[in-house]
């Protein structure tokens, strides 16, 4: 009994430690909350933007030379508006959005490559700091794109975290 109580607890604590959780991206910029109203995202998305560059910006600072560039967030605009990236084997790229302005919204990611091994996970942030995982998806072989539409989500922040175990890869990232 003892033996499989240790093997059950073996493999739980394997799987968890590999898949992907919705909240250690988002502890990075949890301090905008302050300044994310949905009245500021449709009318003003530029301050957000300036204000999510100036805390990339502090946080490459307070690390000293650590370069932040590709392991920072990035903004995801609301509006459809593709980001454009590359993702090599054993990396992870993170897309933020501004605050959800309708209920239900589409993520897309798409690549003329093969996105096989690609890991995606879309989750939904509140500001009192909850965190809901609101879709999951691993790319197999000769999958080049996928479409998430998720619910529910008017107010809240989305993020999309790409984790590859493939070859190197680019693609493409849209939200709207």
């Amino acid at each position: 009994m003892k033996t499989i109580y240790f093997i059950f607890c073996t493999l739980l604590c394997i799987t968890t430690a590999r898949s992907q959780e919705c909240s250690e991206d988002f502890k990075q910029i949890s301090g905008l909350w302050d300044k994310l109203t949905l009245e500021n995202a449709l009318n003003d998305p530029e301050s957000l933007t300036s204000d999510f560059d100036a805390l990339k910006e502090n946080l490459t600072k307070s690390l000293g030379g650590l370069s932040l560039k590709g392991n920072a967030p990035k903004l995801l605009s609301t509006k459809g508006k593709e980001k454009k990236g590359t993702i090599k084997k054993g990396k992870k790229r993170t897309y933020v959005t501004y605050m959800a302005p309708k209920e239900s919204m589409q993520i897309t990611i798409a690549s003329s490559d093969n996105l096989s091994g690609l890991e995606v996970v879309i989750c939904a942030h509140t500001k009192a700091n909850l965190t809901e995982n609101l879709a999951s998806h691993t790319f197999m072989a000769g999958e080049s794109s996928k479409s998430f539409t998720v619910d529910n989500v008017k107010g809240k922040v989305l993020s999309a975290s790409l984790k590859h175990s493939g070859e190197k890869a680019q693609f493409s990232i849209s939200s709207q």
